[in-house]
């Protein structure tokens, strides 16, 4: 199990935290003045439902891994879902900030760099879903698979990786795995699944989906 290291110094929205401070208060303010900006963006972050997910005290010090009890695992159920989350969103958020603005015009860099790598990872991860679903022989195992998966794309969400929550249901909506009638059927996070098909629907050009990125607050950024 390799993990991923939090850098916030290559989050996006921070940084244009900190461009907004330099072109406004960098010839007025001193620095008390700027550690007073500062505990105010960090306070109102606190008080979103999200902080659990996206704040753990000072800026510099990252949220402790989440490690499974044995020192070499090779199974997904013995990973943490939130841990697995996170490692998402942050291989995620990096291949994201690789893409340049022209690389999304139709029809001329399309194909980017960036853009490709994206989508081969995206296209990796979907696969993966619907493999560790379908290498599970055993009908209960199947069920808790499913269910694990579900609750790893709800963390996702809460932590902006929108992404990684089209990837999951991408896995879940495969056909190998969208065969599986009876474990379908008895998985036990059914409201949840239905809540996050929802929430990543193309109703109105991704209404849903568009609505919550327009409502981030402070240094929430977002992997759409």
């Amino acid at each position: 199990l390799k993990l991923v290291s939090w850098d916030w110094t290559n989050c996006i929205g921070l940084s244009m935290i900190y461009c907004d401070i330099y072109i406004n208060y960098s010839r007025t303010a001193n620095i008390n003045q700027l550690q007073v900006i500062l505990k105010k963006i960090k306070e109102s972050i606190l008080d979103t439902k999200q902080a659990k997910y996206l704040t753990w005290g000072d800026w510099e010090i990252p949220p402790e891994p989440i490690l499974p009890e044995a020192d070499f695992c090779n199974l997904l159920e013995e990973v943490d879902e939130l841990e697995i989350a996170r490692q998402l969103t942050l291989i995620e958020s990096t291949l994201w900030e690789y893409i340049r603005p022209w690389d999304c015009i139709p029809k001329t860099n399309f194909n980017g760099k960036g853009v490709r790598a994206f989508k081969n990872h995206f296209n990796r991860i979907t696969n993966w879903v619907s493999t560790e679903i379908c290498a599970r022989e055993n009908f209960k195992q199947r069920v808790n698979v499913i269910d694990k998966f579900i609750n790893i794309a709800k963390h996702c969400k809460y932590l902006n990786n929108f992404n990684a929550v089209m990837e999951i249901l991408g896995g879940l909506s495969n056909p190998a795995v969208f065969r599986l009638k009876k474990t379908l059927d008895h998985i036990h996070n059914n409201h949840e699944l239905d809540e996050l098909r929802d929430f990543i629907s193309e109703e109105d050009g991704y209404k849903n989906m568009r609505d919550l990125m327009k409502n981030l607050k402070g240094i929430q950024s977002c992997v759409p």
